[in-house]
This record gives C-alpha cells, structure tokens and sequence, in this order.
C-alpha cells in the first residue's frame, strides 16, 4: 500500500534526522509527485516546504546544485518570510561559486528582517574568505604566463599546495577578463589554446605527485572548486541559453555566435575535469569517488555547461574511466551512478564515442535493471538521434576515401579484408541495447516515446501489433532478430513513407522532449 504525501514527508524528515540523506531525497520526492498531482493537498502540506526540506537533504548530501534548484523553487513558491529558503539558496550558491549571487540572497533575507543577521554571520565568513581567496594572487600576478609559472613550481615542488585554489581562480579570473575586455593580449600574454594545454599537463602531474584527496578532506575552497562548483559559462551564453526555446525567427543568432567566442569554461576546464575523472578512478575515498562522478554527470547532462567545456570533458573521462573498460570495479562504480548517461552522451556527441562504445558493450541485464525509466526514455531518445545522423550507413557501408581509409588504419579502426569502416558495429551496438531494454522493461517504454518520435511510433505499429498477438514471452534471439529486421525496414524507407509517421505526430511534440536542461531529471537518477 502506498503511502500519503504526508507519510512520505514524516518518513524524509526521518531519513534526514538519522543523516540518511538519499533516502531522504526519495521520500520527498515522492510526497512531492502527490502534491503535484493532488494540487487540494497543497492546503495541509504546502508544496514549497516540500521543496525546502528537500533542499536540506541535498544540501546533506553535498549536492548543491539539486539543493540550489530546490531552494529557488521553494522560493518561487512562497518568497515572503521564507527564512530558509534564502538561507538554503545562499549557502548552495556559495559552494557552486555563484559568490555574487549568494550574496544577493542574503541581502534580501536580511533587509528587512534585521534578526536573521546573526543567523548569516558563518555564511558571510565563509563567503569573505572565499572571496579574498580568489583575489589573493590578482595584483601580484597580472598575466596568464606568471600564473602558469607558480603553478608548476608548486607542482614541481611539491610543497605549498593550500595557494593551488588562489592560483587556479587567478587563472580564471585571466581567462574571463581576456574573453569580455576585447581580448587583451597583455592580460593574455600566451595563446589560450597553449594555456588550456598545459593546464591539462599540470592536471596530469597533479594527479601523479601528491594525493589530491587529502587536499580536499583539509582544504574546504579546493573542494568547492573541484567538487561542487559550476563552469564560469560567461553572461553571453546565458543569455543564449534562455533563448533556447524561442522561435527560430525571434532567437538573435549573433548573440548565439559572440557567445560561442567565450572559451573562458573550455580552457579552464582542462585542469579540473582532468583532477574530477582522476578522482573516480583513484580516489580511495569512496565519498569523494561517487561525488566526483556525480560532478561529471552535471557538467555533461546540463546542455548549458556541456556545450561551454565542448570535448574537455569527455576527454578527461576517456583518458581516465573509459580506457580501464576492462577494470570491473571502475565500470561497476560508473555504470552504477549515471554513467550510463555519461556513456550516451558521448557515444552521439563527443570525439571518444568509439571508447564510449566498448565500455557501452559492458553493460549487463543486471545493470539495465537498476536504471530508472527517465534514464531508459534518455536512451532511446539518443538511439534514435544516432539513427537519424547515420540513417542507410549503420547497414550499408561506404567506401572510404583515400584519407579517410589512412586515418583509420592509424586509429585501428578499418577492417583490413574490404577497407571500409564497419558502421555495422554501431548497428549491431543498438540492437544489443534495445533488446536488453525490451526485455527488462517491455514494451512501454517505446510506446512512451513514440508520442515524439517517428521511428518508434513505425516499431509500435508495426511490430508491436505482432507481438501482442503471440501468446509467448519474446526470448532474447527473437529479440534480436526482430529488431535487426524492423530497424532495418525502418532505415530502406522512402522519403514518403517515412513522412507518414513523422506526420502522425504532433508538431509540437515531434522529438520535442528534450529534457537534458530541465533540473528535475537528476532527482529520479
């Protein structure tokens, strides 16, 4: 029997009191799905608690950017007198480095309410000592070589290693100034491209020289910088970001273009994503491992920030998770906290796909089963956009040029009996996936996003009409057969025929759910 809003609710605050944080998270989250749907309910438990208590939970567990969201919305809800949700929004905006905008909130929770000054002294502590962190080395390092140089001989050293945050915010600070003052080659006085390079190098070294973790159990800033704070995006590409949803006639395109100019978060983030992926790997602290992990997830799940770091990201996680494929417990850890989002998010869009696709291969039943059905409709809805890019490819090679048929023997990816590159393999990776996810979760799912999507609205009516009148449950080699088959009628269409389904679909919805900027997901994952 399931329980009431309010049950759940007790049974979170219980969780939270005994520091059982996730659990705590999962009962909120579900007295908040009934209030959403019961809208009568709200009137003996306001949802904007709801979201507030769930904000603690997250807080608890040091996810702030979950914990940011639901503060802000609690806020949303009920701004006024709403102590903790001020509270809460500041203290997460802090840890996300959102040092201004932490401030702001606690301006306006104090301005007329002079009591809950002393309540937000530890937090104006805190946030004065980040900020004379940041600003520490910015008179004495005015340029982007000398902060490069401290840093190495840090590394190099190995001694002084509490002044790497102040150097690493110098850095950034660089970077940004170089980016929105006209690109200011005295400020930037090395090609960034060169700077983003050794910045990864210096990360290498790091990771090599001292045992990062201990860094971070001793230095609370370093945490907040390798942990928990958000890429510094720039304002040009926020404001791109909130046009994402506009008519394609009311977007400004320039706006969009100076935006993509700004490589400010790309090239800082080779040191940190490098020291986040090395952390999953080799981190003996378990905490700290799966934080780490959860980090990445964010930064590759969140369209605003994957687009800022481009293939920074997706490099660090080849260099340091996918190439240990073969290592068990570094693909149970991974597969077992998102990285099966991470895993499709590269396959489609980043340049390591192929080291996406062997580590993809390693995904048993077992681990299928323990994914959540927003995962599985974020899967197929990948699946479907590779099929679409690849189209007639996936089963019928072609021939490969003169170039392109040198570079792939280099990268060890051309069968030497014919000289093409067997796409095939792609092919038959989405067929071992689909089956798995038919078995495990039947038909639903594919029948959920047939509501958007074309190709599998094509499945639903014309294979699964089949199935339903077959009294057997499908076994694992019909499976697979059946969709080799229907995938490849799918792909020999014609046009015409082809625009029939696509037709069939609302305009509104046709491949319109896209949810990879919509916070929400992470609280089901």
């Amino acid at each position: 029997m399931s329980l009431t809003a309010l049950e759940y609710k007790t049974q979170g605050n219980q969780y939270y009191s005994n520091q059982q944080s996730s659990l705590a998270i999962q009962s909120y989250t579900e007295a908040i799905k009934l209030i959403e749907k019961n809208s009568e309910d709200e009137i003996n438990l306001p949802l904007h608690l709801l979201y507030l208590n769930r904000s603690a939970a997250f807080i608890q567990d040091k996810d702030f950017y979950s914990g940011y969201q639901d503060a802000k919305k609690s806020l949303k809800l009920k701004k006024h007198e709403n102590f903790k949700g001020f509270y809460r929004a500041a203290i997460c905006a802090y840890h996300l480095g959102f040092i201004e905008k932490s401030k702001e909130f606690i301006r306006e929770a104090t301005n007329d309410h002079q009591q809950n000054i002393l309540d937000y002294l530890n937090l104006k502590l805190l946030l004065e000592k980040k900020d004379k962190c940041m600003k520490r080395w910015r008179k004495p390092i005015a340029t982007a070589k000398k902060g490069i140089k401290l840093l190495e001989q840090i590394i190099e050293k190995g001694t002084l290693f509490f002044e790497i945050p102040s150097i690493l915010y110098q850095i950034r600070y660089t970077l940004r100034s170089y980016f929105e003052n006209t690109k200011d080659k005295k400020l930037m006085n090395m090609d960034h491209g060169d700077l983003g390079l050794r910045l990864h190098e210096l990360a290498v070294e790091f990771n090599h020289v001292y045992p990062i973790e201990k860094l971070i159990q001793t230095d609370p800033i370093f945490e907040d910088l390798i942990l928990n704070e958000m890429p510094d995006v720039g304002l040009l590409r926020i404001k791109a970001y909130k046009q994402r949803h506009l008519a394609r006639d009311k977007k400004d395109y320039d706006l969009e273009d100076k935006s993509g100019e700004d490589l400010t978060a790309y090239e800082f983030s080779f040191f940190v994503n490098n020291v986040l992926a090395s952390l999953v790997v080799n981190s003996s602290d378990e905490n700290i491992s799966l934080r780490a992990l959860k980090q990445i997830h964010r930064l590759t799940a969140i369209n605003l920030y994957r687009r800022a770091l481009g293939d920074a990201l997706s490099d660090a996680v080849n260099n340091y998770i996918y190439r240990n494929y073969q290592t068990i417990h570094v693909v149970e850890q991974f597969l077992a906290n998102s990285g099966i989002e991470i895993l499709f998010y590269d396959y489609l869009e980043s340049s390591c796909s192929i080291s996406a696709s062997r580590m993809i291969k390693q995904i048993t039943i077992g681990h299928w089963k323990k994914q959540s059905l927003t995962t599985i409709q974020f899967i197929l809805k990948q699946i479907s956009k590779k099929i679409r890019l690849e189209g007639i490819e996936l089963i019928e090679a072609r021939p490969l040029s003169t170039f392109e048929l040198e570079f792939k023997k280099i990268m060890s990816t051309v069968d030497s009996s014919n000289g093409n590159y067997d796409q095939k393999k792609d092919f038959d990776l989405i067929i071992n996936v689909l089956t798995k996810i038919y078995f495990i979760f039947g038909q639903q799912p594919f029948i959920d996003r047939s509501l958007y999507d074309p190709l599998f609205l094509y499945i639903n009516q014309i294979w699964f009409k089949q199935i339903n009148n077959d009294q057997n449950k499908p076994d694992i080699p019909y499976l697979l057969t059946s969709w080799t088959s229907i995938l490849t009628q799918w792909l020999k269409l014609t046009y015409r025929n082809r625009q029939q389904y696509i037709e069939k679909i609302n305009p509104e919805l046709l491949y319109n759910d896209d949810s990879d900027d919509d916070e929400t997901r992470f609280f089901y994952i």
